[in-house]
């Protein structure tokens, strides 16, 4: 519930007020993009560890059934050393490289619509987030031209993990 902070315009030689409350409440958005699709595939989970990735593919799995799936991770230490699972190939980035990972940019644009904000309730927050996400699912143009990078579709194009 901690606000995240952006820079705002503000009147030169005024003090620019930014609202700000301290408020520790946890819900964790996991969230999974097909690049050259543009779907998006949110999961609200309450914590991160090993367990809740397990669940994560697992529910990769039941909304792409009949493919097989390359999960690019970053460096976190609940994505590694996770059992092998049918259908997954896990690929991990290497250290501090987020302007890899796809998912970034559509979290990116989470943070900007958060931004500068106090919520009283987590539900409230979550409710802005999914309204964001809404967006996304009915336009899956703007997922691609925010997530599909060249590397990526260079990849696809050779199969690869064919």
């Amino acid at each position: 519930m901690i606000p995240n902070y952006r820079r705002v315009w503000g009147v030169k030689g005024e003090e620019v007020q930014v609202p700000w409350k301290l408020k520790y409440t946890w819900e964790y958005l996991w969230v999974a993009v097909e690049p050259m699709t543009g779907e998006v595939v949110p999961v609200w989970m309450p914590t991160v560890n090993k367990g809740v990735a397990e669940t994560f593919l697992q529910e990769l799995q039941a909304y792409w059934p009949d493919s097989k799936l390359v999960v690019i991770w970053d460096n976190a230490g609940w994505h590694h050393h996770l059992p092998d699972q049918e259908g997954i190939t896990l690929k991990h980035l290497p250290a501090y490289s987020p302007q890899l990972n796809p998912v970034e940019r559509l979290n990116e644009e989470i943070r900007k619509v958060t931004a500068n904000q106090v919520w009283d309730e987590l539900a409230d927050k979550t409710a802005c987030v999914d309204k964001l996400l809404a967006d996304y699912f009915e336009h899956p143009e703007k997922v691609k031209q925010l997530t599909l990078f060249p590397w990526i579709k260079e990849q696809l194009e050779q199969k690869i993990y064919s």
